[in-house]
């Protein structure tokens, strides 16, 4: 075999097996992100945390757990809960949080720190709720916002997760129920209407009453009244005056009407 072409055979073999190598360190190479914590756990057992950087892993029983300690958003869907008074109503939240202790967070959920989190919220949410009637959580949903947050920070605090945030992003009645509400808020607004009107009128007859004693002891009070409710307005047919039974005259400056006949 030529020189040459062993040589180039050797060559080649090198590269593949250095090109081999490098996809096998690749492999066992992973990166830590400044927004994330690196456990290393070496034959099973806690090392210590990782600083951000690349890190062996993989290789001689190291392994390195990833986990995201930057501010996250959970979104609980709408859950059916009960209030005091017995009525079913369907609350969601959004929790804001992030991961405070990422070896806490892993070891007591066995990496489902997720499902951990969706089910202590779910659970801690449902108290306030209960102890309160329907009108209560229909009137001041920033009051049960702020009743939400404590029972969720003690309850995921046990797992290295601090919780910034509980915002209430649903509340939704049943039909039935949502009918009953809207029935009794018309009634409320008829009553009010009814009452607004009789101070109305209440007001209307008081001023009317007023009228009449100043009328009653002021004569000429009362032509000038009866004065003004003879001329025409403006764009309006005048008013016709009626003077004993046999004339009828018009006011305002209009022809005179034709004689009515004489009363038998």
């Amino acid at each position: 075999m030529p020189t040459s072409l062993l040589l180039l055979l050797v060559l080649v073999a090198v590269a593949a097996l250095a090109l081999t190598g490098l996809r096998v360190a690749q492999a066992h190479r992973t990166t830590v992100w400044a927004w994330e914590a690196g456990l290393l756990y070496v034959n099973g057992r806690f090392d210590r945390v990782l600083d951000p950087g690349r890190h062996w892993h993989g290789v001689a029983g190291r392994e390195v757990k990833r986990v995201l300690t930057a501010r996250q958003v959970h979104v609980i869907p709408a859950q059916e809960v009960l209030t005091a008074d017995g009525f079913p109503v369907k609350l969601g939240v959004v929790v804001d949080y992030r991961i405070e202790d990422p070896r806490r967070a892993l070891e007591e959920t066995g990496g489902s720190w997720q499902e951990a989190l969706h089910t202590g919220v779910q659970l801690a949410i449902r108290a306030p709720v209960l102890a309160r009637g329907l009108d209560a959580v229909l009137a001041d949903r920033g009051a049960l916002e702020a009743e939400f947050l404590p029972p969720v920070q003690a309850a995921l605090a046990r797992i290295g997760i601090a919780v910034e945030r509980v915002a209430l992003r649903d509340l939704i009645l049943p039909a039935e129920v949502r009918r009953m509400v809207t029935d009794v808020e018309r009634a409320k607004r008829e009553g009010l209407a009814a009452l607004e009107r009789a101070r109305g009128e209440q007001a209307a007859l008081r001023s009317l009453a007023n009228a009449a004693r100043l009328m009653k002891g002021n004569p000429e009070l009362h032509a000038l009244r009866v004065l003004q409710a003879l001329s025409a307005a403006p764009g309006k047919v005048p008013p016709t005056l009626v003077l004993g039974a046999g004339a009828v005259l018009p006011m305002g400056g209009g022809a005179p009407a034709e004689d009515l006949p004489p009363e038998a």
